[in-house]
């Protein structure tokens, strides 16, 4: 009920949108948000997400999920929560983004946004060779591809085993 985001960089476009859709979310739901629970992160690894999860925690109203810019950030989180004593999924629940490989042999395993980046570079490539081809503008096209969420231990907390996507 009491989500933090870990986002990308305010000057990239897919954390913005990624930041709307999380505040957007959180409104249609009726829950919580703090700013203190919307931090930035600058290089995308463990250690990072280590100590940003070691900040969330130290709050006097700290959250009980933390939603994560990439699974790499995530496991650092999940590391950090560990060392704190601090319970994954029981006491914090922590969801990654990318479903990468370490996702399903991290302790607990990770739950993830799955994004289908074969599939989103092979999209990429066609629209800029059809922009070397057909000297077409590509700079406002817009590619969205369909993500899905990927539950496994990191945020199944007893009661929570039904989700519905």
């Amino acid at each position: 009920k009491k989500i933090a985001h870990l986002r990308g960089l305010s000057s990239s476009t897919i954390a913005t949108v990624r930041v709307d859709a999380y505040l957007d979310t959180l409104k249609a739901n009726d829950m919580e948000f703090h700013k203190t629970w919307l931090l930035t992160c600058k290089k995308f690894n463990q250690n990072e997400g280590e100590k940003l999860a070691k900040q969330l925690m130290e709050m006097d109203n700290r959250p009980d999920a933390i939603f994560c810019v990439s699974d790499n950030v995530a496991l650092g989180v999940i590391r950090g929560l560990k060392k704190m004593g601090i319970r994954v999924p029981e006491d914090v629940g922590v969801l990654g983004f990318s479903n990468s490989d370490l996702a399903q042999v991290s302790s607990p395993s990770l739950s993830s946004i799955h994004q289908p980046g074969r599939k989103i570079g092979i999209k990429s490539i066609k629209m800029v060779l059809s922009k070397i081809d057909d000297k077409k503008d590509i700079s406002n096209e817009n590619l969205i591809m369909k993500t899905r969420l990927v539950v496994r231990e990191s945020t199944l907390r007893k009661g929570n085993e039904k989700i519905e996507v």
